[in-house]
């Protein structure tokens, strides 16, 4: 039978129901605090694109806000840098919250679950969710990388003992390879964890590592916003020719000032939830 556990980990101790309980409420608020951080990362992001692009052409903006599902409209125009930030905000939550539940991963998928199988001397576990929280588990002093298949050699650097122990733990912890039909599981998302409001995002945000360049900034928008005229829909190659590299540089230069002149708006935000 064919034997895949990519990704295993161990605990090489011995746990009380309420100690295995105190060591993932742990667990669960340093996945809190990544996922928020991730959250911001790709909400940040989004409202660059629809912040500059009101800057630039309105009436386009408003066009790829009702595509992404924002809104239809701006209704304040002396207030559109609150109301952009707002509607990004509850689109982003709600892409996050459905890709969270689908087995199609997406960049908005911040998902994070382990399911758990005690053993007499030791906790095997696995994880399930975005790659990048998983990395959480490497750095975790009593948690380590215990990975095992029968489909390639033995890796180098674990002896033969231990790579058979691997085997003979995994399978019978998991003989069904059915992760969900043995142990139990401990979700390390919650929804009700992102931010709802704009001040829970800015408050405690360190502005100066999620803020974009200005070259970024332009770029993106020339890349995302404007379509490049030699591309008829599948002839992706067009994309490798120096002329579109040529197109983004002319469009971005043609955002720069008037970008320069309206200010960064994440800074902007910043200044007003940080009074």
């Amino acid at each position: 039978m064919s034997t895949k556990i990519y990704n295993g980990y161990i605990i090489k101790k011995k746990f009380t129901l309420q100690e295995l309980n105190d060591r993932m409420i742990l667990l669960r608020e340093k996945f809190k605090i990544e996922i928020m951080e991730q959250f911001k990362w790709i909400y940040i992001n989004q409202l660059y694109l629809f912040e500059d692009l009101y800057v630039v052409n309105q009436d386009l903006c408003i066009e790829k806000m009702k595509a992404f599902k924002l809104l239809n409209k701006i209704t304040d125009s002396n207030n559109a840098l609150k109301e952009i930030a707002c509607n990004v905000l509850f689109n982003v939550r709600e892409k996050v919250e459905e890709a969270s539940k689908s087995d199609i991963y997406n960049v908005y998928d911040l998902s994070a679950e382990i399911q758990i199988y005690p053993l007499d001397d030791k906790i095997l576990l696995r994880f399930f969710g975005n790659d990048r929280l998983e990395q959480i588990l490497l750095n975790e002093e009593d948690i380590e990388e215990y990975h095992y298949q029968n489909q390639s050699d033995r890796p180098e650097d674990i002896s033969e003992e231990e790579w058979n122990d691997r085997e003979k733990n995994w399978e019978t912890v998991n003989p069904t390879l059915v992760p969900a039909k043995r142990g139990f599981g401990v979700q390390l998302f919650y929804e009700n964890d992102l931010p709802f409001m704009l001040d829970e995002v800015f408050t405690k945000m360190d502005v100066s590592i999620l803020k974009h360049s200005l070259e970024k900034r332009t770029k993106l928008m020339a890349e995302q916003c404007y379509q490049y005229p030699k591309f008829t829909g599948n002839n992706w190659n067009v994309f490798m020719e120096p002329e579109y590299k040529e197109f983004i540089k002319e469009k971005s230069e043609e955002f720069r000032q008037p970008l320069i002149n309206a200010g960064d708006p994440i800074e902007k935000l910043y200044q007003i939830y940080t009074k």
